[in-house]
């Protein structure tokens, strides 16, 4: 027919969909697994660290929890030290392994105190060689007049007064839990201390920990 457009009965045209976010690209499959892997990585890295950091949180909590008034005697203070050193050494045997650290009395202790403090010097005074001694005095006399009196205290002076041992206590305490904090090995003893096995590191450790546990009890 003359005169009829040929073109009238076409259909409009019709623009392509736009794409949507979804289903994403292979390329964000594989952003996303990554990132996956590295968030579960991080995880567990942190399960493992608070696991591995456990006993020494509880250590550091149950030697800040032993107290000691600032009118505390020579007599009073042995107490509180006796469960300060109880606790270190307790923490002791979880990181350096019991067969090393348990059989450590007296000198012996304090050297291996100093011998993997970050601050040796902290446990180098005659005052803290007294302190670690006092558990072990019998206190039937005034412990405060001569060290003569006192053999295993290891002091070459005559002892200090109530008051100032009180500071020194308080001075230990704080280098005690220092100490718990950064403890660590020297590198010629590291092969000493490698367990001998997974299963038996990890009972020394609960071990330790319920030793711990149990000191705060």
């Amino acid at each position: 027919m003359e005169g009829v457009d040929p073109l009238v009965n076409l259909r409009d045209i019709h623009l392509p969909v736009e794409g949507g976010w979804w289903p994403p690209a292979p390329g964000w499959w594989g952003l996303f697994l990554l990132g996956l892997i590295i968030l579960c990585i991080i995880i567990f890295l942190g399960v493992r660290y608070w696991h591995n950091t456990r006993a020494k949180r509880q250590a550091i909590q149950r030697l800040k929890a032993v107290s000691f008034s600032a009118d505390s005697t020579h007599r009073t203070l042995s107490g509180p030290i006796a469960s300060m050193l109880r606790i270190t050494k307790r923490y002791a045997m979880i990181k350096f392994g019991r067969e090393y650290a348990a059989s450590l009395h007296g000198e012996q202790w304090l050297q291996f105190l100093k011998k993997h403090a970050s601050n040796p010097e902290a446990f180098s005074t005659p005052t803290v060689s007294y302190l670690v001694s006092l558990p072990y005095i019998k206190h039937d006399s005034d412990v405060s007049r001569t060290p003569t009196q006192h053999p295993k205290s290891a002091l070459s002076e005559p002892l200090l007064g109530d008051d100032v041992v009180y500071d020194a206590a308080k001075k230990f305490q704080s280098a005690l839990i220092q100490w718990v904090k950064t403890a660590r090995y020297q590198s010629e003893d590291q092969p000493q201390f490698e367990p001998k096995s997974e299963m038996h590191s990890a009972e020394e450790r609960a071990v330790g920990r319920q030793a711990i546990e149990n000191t705060g009890r």
